[in-house]
């Protein structure tokens, strides 16, 4: 099965309130972590290019036909999903923060499989200059597909049971209401309503 998405063994390895690793903050255990817990897992030069290290989940993963050498890694993902991966990576250099991406990476069937992938940039012994990349990647194929069923389900069981909802964005006062609930307040499918409307005509009918 081949995801359409564009844009378990279980350790949260996402860095949070530090961006950049050094030999001094438990890089050889976040480094053992995610060589041992990630589906794929390479290291990389500031310049995209493989670090001389051991490959073997990298090959476990994509098998040999995919070279383990300079930007080789590029070329396993997806080609609609190529330049993304890329900009992460890119980014991860240029701002000095780790960064996260969803792409689709061939596996050694043949097989795209959908890939988070992290991009954590690390310093030298000294912290003085970035020496290279931590890439690794965790398959939520499976996890996508079964997010997609239930929401599909739960789409057709609003639909059949004629359930209006409406959904706020707090932060940006974004409202979102589906074609019922529209219909039980009255607004023209097409329009366009904001929360004060809804709530205004909501307090109108209590």
């Amino acid at each position: 099965m081949e995801s359409d998405h564009r844009s378990s063994k279980t350790q949260d390895l996402t860095p949070s309130e530090q961006s950049v690793y050094t030999p001094n903050n438990n890089t050889d255990l976040f480094l053992a972590l995610a060589h041992d817990s990630a589906d794929i897992y390479w290291l990389l030069t500031p310049a995209g290019d493989f670090h001389a290290t051991d490959c073997s989940n990298w090959k476990t993963f994509v098998g040999d036909k995919f070279s383990a050498q300079y930007q080789g890694w590029l070329d396993c993902v997806h080609p609609a999903d190529r330049a993304g991966a890329q900009s992460a990576f890119e980014q991860a250099i240029q701002s000095h923060q780790a960064t996260e991406i969803e792409a689709r990476m061939r596996r050694y069937d043949g097989m795209y499989r959908l890939i988070r992938l992290h991009f954590v940039p690390v310093r030298d012994a000294q912290g003085n200059k970035l020496d290279q990349i931590i890439s690794y990647g965790k398959d939520i194929t499976e996890q996508k597909h079964y997010q997609h069923m239930s929401e599909e389900q739960m789409r057709l069981a609003v639909g059949a049971a004629n359930i209006g909802l409406w959904d706020w964005d707090i932060r940006t006062n974004h409202l979102t209401l589906n074609d019922q609930c529209k219909i039980l307040f009255g607004f023209p499918s097409q329009n366009t309503v904001s929360y004060e409307q809804l709530m205004g005509l909501f307090f109108q009918r209590i």
